[in-house]
């Protein structure tokens, strides 16, 4: 099973450091499931990552925001994210749906639900929030 993360869900795992969250990074890096993620959701999430804003809630370096993408990097499969696709109503939401069809990934794991969730299933990848994903696909219940 392969599931693209968008970067709200990227950065939650940082910053509000989520159990919902943590279950799914755990299932990634078990093995159980690919993380896909592509060079473009990759450089937003360094991107939002070093906001100052952000960056005040993690209180991370650049040297340990790099370590970080670095370490995420030894566990995701990397998909380029460069079809061009036109499917959410926020044109920058458009490279999870593009890294998902790519990669042949089954689930886009999103909190974005104006966007992003609002669309139920896009070529066969079906969006779901962090619970749900949590619930419905890894049976843990909380």
């Amino acid at each position: 099973m392969k599931i693209v993360l968008d970067t709200n869900v990227l950065i939650s795992a940082v910053i509000k450091k989520s159990p919902t969250i943590r279950a799914v990074l755990d299932a990634c890096r078990d093995g159980n499931i690919t993380l896909v993620l592509s060079r473009p959701i990759l450089q937003e999430f360094g991107r939002v990552m070093h906001k100052p804003n952000i960056q005040k809630y993690h209180q991370m370096t650049d040297a340990q925001i790099s370590q970080y993408i670095s370490d995420l990097s030894t566990f995701v499969e990397l998909a380029e994210g460069t079809t061009p696709i036109e499917v959410s109503q926020d044109p920058k939401d458009n490279m999870f749906f593009s890294c998902a069809v790519e990669s042949g990934a089954d689930y886009l794991v999103s909190g974005d639900e104006k966007h992003i969730l609002s669309i139920p299933v896009y070529q066969g990848v079906k969006t779901m929030s962090p619970t749900q994903f949590v619930q419905e696909v890894l049976k843990i219940t909380r």
